[in-house]
C-alpha cells in the first residue's frame, strides 16, 4: 500500500476502496469493483481486479489499465461529468497520497469510489460532487519477487542419491 506521495513510484497498481475490500474493475459501471481480501497491507490476489500501470508524465502520471475490456486504455476524467474517460493517448492525472488516500485529479474531476446504494462504482466525479459516500480511493503497488523469496535453503548435511540426483534433472 502506498501511503504517502514520496513513495509513489512507475508501476503496476490496483486501486482500491479500503472500508469494503473493494478494487476498481476497470469498468464505469453500477457494481463496477470485484472483492478482495487485504491482509497486512497487501492484496495477495487482485480477483480480477484492473490492473494499472501507472507512469510519471509531464503534469503528473498516466493511468494505464493492462487487462480486461478496456485493455490498453488510459483513463482520466471530463471535465464537468461524473465519468471515466477512455483513451488511446495518456493523459496526465495528479496523484498526492496522504495517510495512505490518494487524491487523482483529472481535467477538474476527482476519482473517487461512491458507496451510495445501487451506485458501487470507482470513477472521476466533479469537484463539486461531495458527501461522505465519495471516497478516496488507496493505491496498492505490486511488490517485486526478491531472491529470498522464492529460495529454499536446504541444510549442510543432507545426503543426496543417484535416484533424487535425476529426479531434479541433475547429472550422476
Amino acid at each position: 500500500k502506498v501511503t504517502s506521495t514520496s513513495d509513489l513510484t512507475d508501476g503496476t497498481y490496483l486501486i482500491v476502496n479500503e472500508a469494503s475490500n473493494r478494487a476498481f474493475n476497470g469498468n464505469d459501471e453500477v457494481n463496477g469493483y470485484v472483492t478482495v481480501s487485504i491482509s497486512n497491507g497487501e492484496i495477495a490476489d487482485p480477483n480480477g481486479a484492473a490492473i494499472l500501470e501507472i507512469k510519471s508524465m509531464t503534469g503528473g502520471y498516466s493511468l494505464e489499465i493492462t487487462n480486461g475490456e478496456n485493455a490498453n486504455r488510459f483513463i482520466y476524467g471530463k471535465s464537468g461529468s461524473n465519468t471515466i474517460e477512455y483513451g488511446n493517448e495518456a493523459v496526465a492525472n495528479e496523484i498526492t497520497i496522504s495517510d495512505g488516500a490518494a487524491t487523482i485529479l483529472s481535467n477538474s474531476t476527482s476519482f473517487r469510489y461512491n458507496a451510495t446504494a445501487n451506485q458501487d462504482r470507482f470513477r472521476y466525479y466533479k469537484t463539486t460532487t461531495t458527501g461522505a459516500s465519495y471516497i478516496l480511493p488507496a493505491l496498492y503497488k505490486k511488490q517485486e519477487a526478491t531472491f529470498s523469496n522464492y529460495c529454499t535453503f536446504i541444510p549442510a548435511e543432507v545426503t543426496i542419491t543417484a535416484a533424487k540426483y535425476a529426479t531434479l534433472g541433475l547429472p550422476y
